[in-house]
């Protein structure tokens, strides 16, 4: 078209200088003059129309061959391993800038998408690694901030989120984009505040307002294959010399794993790091964690080789290692953790059971907060027992519509040795149960739950802990991502002539529980918080 254009330009240009040249022998000089000048007039426009046509068949022929070498890109990327191309050295790159420029529509769709698709590849390679805000890109979280990163269960936590991983890749294949071939980083945290009222076994009713929780959460994916994880959490501990509230904000690694696994092509995965072991569940609708978690949890720094079955639904399986401070004759723990979940209908329910090798690595058990005994953590002395005691959860839950209830029983298989932990002179067979339920509806359609619960302790007085528990909840998301909760806890400690004792100080030997005069009384503690999640 543009050669078209040029040779009708030079016909005129020829046609006005045979018509001037005819028409001199007719013309006086002064005419003749004025049409020389129109005439040259003529000329300059025309040779300032020919650049530009100059100018626009050299960008015609520009995008022309910038084209050609995207189709050629395009097409290397369909015949070779993507990984391959992602893992080219920065600095045997060729210069891409070409490769950015707009792509028009061509009459193969199928080209264009390949286009697309490499362009995306390029930018996010531009950008670096992707900071994202869980749960991940382009899909709002759930209103009640349930399905964020810092509110799965700490339990499973490994499996949990290379689930969510294979749900986001899932959502990319539906959408038609393609697989991230970069790092992925995914942040979620939380943040909790409480009013609290007691009115203790022993002493005053008091009041406070407090700080509860800081949790930053990061999950970093740097392949399909490998996902990293770590969670760090504020501790609001007193600390050694017991004043300046505020001076208790230290920040501390909770958890720090490696992932290894695929379960969209694999359904094995291991991990190995800092995390809770899967030795129970301890799931609750309470602001307060139920007695079965703070007795029995276990955090170390372990080994896991995992099973998933394929399907939402399905048998979990894993087997787990660690060394442990508690310990015999050696430090090396063992366990496992089996659970099935089902689906029927607008049923849906788990079963699921543990064993571990030895319960004294508990948190619960390690620290206590106690006057005398504090704990077998307190020496390498009062670490080193006499004999180990192994332990066995056993766990169910079920939801029908809006109603839901779970119940969980987790014990030591044999008591401790009398020259370790003792309850009413004998050795000490520690154990925990917890059952709540929950009625969830919408209150001024808002997302708003209800729920009561029963914990109960066996022979654990020398640990700190109340024998029941009665509480009840009320809780409701008036903001996206938020909750508002207030809880009522009822406790009753263990009877009024009970004992026991534990080892304690740097020589290991027994010295009696001190209850401060708290047996046979009961403790009432009202708790309102509000809890922020991203």
């Amino acid at each position: 078209m543009s050669v078209q254009k040029y040779s009708v330009l030079v016909a005129a240009v020829s046609l006005t200088f045979t018509t001037t040249f005819a028409a001199q022998k007719t013309l006086s000089p002064e005419q003749l003059q004025r049409e020389m000048q129109r005439l040259m007039q003529h000329t300059a426009a025309l040779e300032h129309e020919v650049q530009d046509l100059r100018s626009e068949v050299k960008q015609l022929k520009s995008k022309r061959v910038s084209r050609r070498i995207i189709v050629r890109k395009d097409r290397r990327l369909q015949s070779q391993p993507t990984h391959k191309h992602a893992t080219l050295k920065a600095n045997t790159r060729p210069d891409r800038s070409a490769d950015l420029a707009p792509i028009k529509q061509s009459a193969t769709p199928e080209l264009d998408r390949y286009s697309k698709a490499y362009q995306i590849r390029e930018i996010s390679h531009l950008w670096g690694t992707p900071v994202v805000t869980s749960p991940y890109v382009g899909v709002r979280s759930r209103f009640d901030g349930s399905d964020l990163i810092v509110n799965l269960p700490s339990m499973n936590e490994d499996l949990r989120l290379i689930q969510q991983r294979q749900r986001f890749e899932n959502e990319l294949i539906r959408r038609g984009l393609p697989l991230p071939e970069h790092p992925l980083l995914e942040l979620s945290g939380k943040l909790e505040t409480q009013a609290i009222w007691r009115n203790p076994a022993v002493g005053k009713q008091t009041g406070d307002v407090d700080l509860d929780t800081v949790e930053i959460d990061a999950v970093s994916y740097v392949d399909p294959w490998v996902t990293g994880y770590i969670s760090i959490d504020y501790d609001n501990f007193a600390n050694a010399t017991g004043v300046y509230r505020v001076a208790n904000s230290r920040l501390k690694v909770n958890r720090a794993f490696i992932t290894v696994g695929q379960l969209r092509k694999f359904p094995v995965y291991f991990t190995a790091g800092q995390m809770f072991i899967p030795f129970g569940k301890y799931s609750g609708y309470m602001v307060t964690m139920p007695l079965t978690e703070e007795l029995m949890r276990i955090r170390a720094r372990a080994v896991l080789l995992g099973y998933k079955q394929p399907g939402e639904d399905g048998f979990i399986l894993s087997g787990f290692g660690f060394r442990g401070d508690a310990k015999h004759s050696r430090s090396g723990a063992f366990g496992a953790n089996a659970s099935y979940h089902f689906t029927h209908g607008p049923l849906k329910g788990r079963i699921g059971a543990s064993y571990i090798t030895n319960i004294a690595n508990a948190i619960g058990q390690q620290q206590t907060g106690g006057v005398i005994f504090n704990g077998f953590a307190f020496s390498p002395a009062t670490e080193l027992l006499n004999r180990n005691v192994p332990g066995l959860d056993v766990r169910g839950a079920l939801q029908y519509g809006p109603f839901s209830i779970l119940g969980e029983y987790v014990t030591g298989l044999r008591e401790f040795s009398p020259l370790d932990l003792t309850f009413n002179k004998h050795g000490a067979k520690i154990a925990a149960a917890d059952i709540e339920g929950a009625y969830h509806f919408r209150l001024c359609r808002k997302p708003s739950a209800f729920a009561i619960g029963y914990g109960r302790t066996y022979e654990a007085l020398a640990f700190d802990f109340p024998k029941s528990r009665y509480s009840a909840t009320f809780s409701i998301n008036i903001w996206r991502d938020t909750i508002e909760s207030i809880e009522y806890r009822h406790e009753e400690n263990y009877p009024l002539y009970s004992t026991s004792m534990g080892r304690s100080g740097f020589t290991g030997a027994l010295m009696p529980y001190n209850p401060l005069g708290s047996l046979g009384r009961s403790d009432d503690k009202v708790t309102a918080q509000i809890a922020l999640f991203y």
